[in-house]
This record gives structure tokens, sequence and C-alpha cells, in this order.
């Protein structure tokens, strides 16, 4: 967990993926659930699909946000760019560790 980590510390985005039965594993784990073996982290191609999105209005915390599919990995993400619609191309554009840390993820939605 601790090189996933240092990755998104960097601002890269990678996820661990199975020696054995190359199965993406999600959340992030030096082994793979389903068979056990030891899996690898792999750097992956930050686009993805926008699913849902919400505008959030609490203090501090303003702006869009959406999950997103990313290789088939689930992300909560600020999403930036408008406008915006469920099943759009979005690309990550930035990602790292708050002062607090939490992990963020932020998207980029692509015009069409």
């Amino acid at each position: 967990m601790q090189e996933f980590l240092d990755y998104i510390r960097k601002g890269e985005f990678r996820i661990y993926v199975c020696a054995s039965c190359k199965k993406k594993i999600w959340p992030p784990s030096q082994y793979c659930p389903e068979c056990l073996s030891k899996a690898h982290l792999k750097k992956i191609e930050g686009k993805g699909v926008l699913l849902e999105f919400t505008f959030s209005y609490l203090k501090n915390i303003e702006g869009m946000f959406g999950i997103v599919d990313v290789s088939g990995i689930r992300l909560v993400g600020s999403i930036f760019g408008r406008p915006l619609r469920h099943g759009m191309e979005v690309t990550m554009i930035n990602c790292g560790i708050n002062s607090d840390g939490s992990i963020f993820y932020h998207f980029k939605g692509h015009k069409v």
C-alpha cells in the first residue's frame, strides 16, 4: 500500500494488477483477492467515463464532483469543465494527498 501512496504523492495514478490472473485490484492491495498471488503496480491511462455527478454547496468544498470509471476502477473526484453529461469522456488531470491525509482525484471533461 505504501508504494501506491508514494505514487499518488507524486501525482501518478497506478493500480495493482495480479501477476498471475491479471485481475485489476481495487481497493489497492499487494495480493490478489481471487487467487492470492502477488500483485504489482501498473500505470494506467487516466481516461475514464463520467457515471454520475453533482454539485456540492458545502462550505470549503464547493464544486462539481462525480463518479468516474477509469479502466474498470470507480473513483470519486472533482470534475472541471462544462457542460457535463452522463457517459462523457473525462481525463484525470491531477491526483495527490491533501494535508489531512485524504486522497484526491481531479478530472476534466472533454468537450463534444
